[in-house]
């Protein structure tokens, strides 16, 4: 092998290695360089050969076994990727609706008209909300997770069971939703599209708040926010940082980041509508500056915080 290449399209052309969303989340969560990856089978079939490979942790148990499409062009020698997304999707059917492309295998689903309209709305509003332009978009739909995970090129991920109440996300290098659920609306996902696009500087637990928030728009997510505080309350907590506590709620479908973030996003608005929003979008990546916000906002300081959110939350 002279050289790899990367493709992002369905074509076999050279590209980024960020743009296989997956095999990228993969080096980066296993530390790539530090336990070598095994491979566990090439095989080749008309000219395209398939690498099955196995990731490890860096305690050594297994991450994932992660499939690969790969293809030499003769005219240069050299040795192309495709995404393993590609290949899956490269049948299903492609329905244009204004600004979003959907792509779906049409056996099993066709698209909501109600429900593409709420999403085509949605789009407007975020993008008026934002002050931005709106963002066109492809809208992948898979029957459910375990199904969007395989044709994202899993064949084994420690995360599945923990992965399987996450129904969809945003592949923020495509610019593109990938839902595994049969539904042609997904609005939390399309603000992440935004934030990554026009604010990538606005912090993680106010990206998933934001998304949590206006996804659903300003309506309080009961059954979640009851899941939440039984966890702060049944929990030992050993610090006051919210940031740094250990998140283990993927199970019930949902996440601090999400709830306690979209309940710290709702009473900023509701102390500053006039500005809360952009504040949140521009204000900085860093832990620091989160709370420096807040703090500024709510008059809360970091080490009551929690306190405030268990007042709040109930």
């Amino acid at each position: 092998m002279d050289s790899l290449n990367y493709t992002e399209k369905s074509n076999w052309i050279s590209s980024q290695i960020a743009a296989d969303l997956p095999l990228f989340t993969i080096l980066t969560e296993t530390d790539f360089f530090k336990i070598r990856p095994e491979i566990l089978s090439v095989k080749t079939n008309d000219s395209i050969t398939t690498i099955r490979t196995k990731f490890f942790l860096k305690n050594g148990d297994v991450h994932s076994i992660y499939v690969s499409l790969a293809k030499k062009i003769h005219a240069n020698d050299t040795i192309y990727f495709l995404p393993y997304f590609d290949d899956y999707t490269s049948r299903f059917s492609k329905k244009t609706i204004g600004s979003i492309r959907y792509f779906f295998n049409p056996t099993e689903y066709s698209i909501d008209s109600a429900e593409a309209n709420q999403m085509l709305v949605f789009n407007k509003k975020t993008a008026k909300l934002f002050k931005t332009k709106e963002i066109e978009f492809d809208y992948y739909i898979f029957k459910n997770t375990e199904e969007r995970l395989t044709a994202e090129g899993y064949e084994f991920h420690y995360l599945t069971k923990k992965l399987l109440n996450h129904s969809a996300h945003a592949d923020l290098n495509n610019n593109a939703i990938i839902v595994g659920k049969h539904t042609s609306t997904y609005p939390h996902e399309v603000i992440h599209l935004y934030t990554a696009q026009y604010y990538p500087q606005v912090h993680t637990w106010f990206d998933e708040g934001l998304a949590e928030y206006l996804g659903n728009d300003g309506k309080k997510l009961q059954k979640n926010r009851d899941i939440i505080k039984k966890f702060l309350e049944d929990s030992t907590i050993n610090t006051r940082d919210i940031l740094k506590l250990e998140d283990n709620l993927a199970k019930q479908g949902t996440s601090l980041k999400y709830d306690l973030g979209s309940l710290i996003v709702e009473k900023i608005q509701e102390r500053d509508p006039e500005s809360g929003l952009y504040d949140i979008l521009r204000n900085g990546s860093d832990d620091k500056s989160f709370y420096k916000l807040v703090e500024s906002k709510l008059h809360i300081k970091q080490e009551n915080l929690m306190d405030s959110l268990l007042i709040w939350i109930k």
